[in-house]
């Protein structure tokens, strides 16, 4: 596979790293909107799939974050671009046929430097203090 550079649009899985991995900014009823880790990250992410949206409710009134960890981690149509010195990312619905085939967009935080490794073709890195990193890339 080869590496990409931004804009990105097609199919990716979606995995979340870190139980504070998106920090809701927004909460509409066509959309939910986060930022990785906290604002300092300067990722933007915007998701117009309706479950995410629908379990990111109940998990911000108590319920049980699981089901919105395995709502938004499912396959989607993606949309990376780097707009005002930020990266955003639009998420929405979408199957693609061959899921061994696809990227995967990794969304989260990395404490104390550690994180997997992972053959990477797109990455973004925002130090936010005391050895933390929000991050989104494009793995394999």
């Amino acid at each position: 596979m080869k590496s990409f550079t931004l804009p990105y649009e097609g199919h990716t899985k979606i995995y979340l790293q870190g139980d504070d991995a998106l920090e809701p900014v927004d909460i509409s009823v066509r959309f939910m909107s986060y930022f990785v880790a906290s604002p300092e990250s300067k990722i933007f992410v915007r998701d117009h799939r309706s479950l995410p949206a629908l379990e990111a409710k109940k998990a911000l009134s108590g319920d049980d974050k699981e089901n919105f960890v395995d709502a938004f981690c499912q396959p989607a149509s993606v949309k990376i671009q780097a707009k005002d010195r930020r990266v955003e990312i639009e998420i929405n619905e979408g199957h693609a046929t061959k899921q061994e085939d696809l990227l995967t967009l990794w969304l989260g935080v990395i404490d104390n430097g550690k994180m997997a490794v992972h053959k990477t073709h797109w990455e973004q890195l925002q130090p936010l203090g005391n050895k933390r990193f929000a991050f989104a890339a494009l793995v394999e």
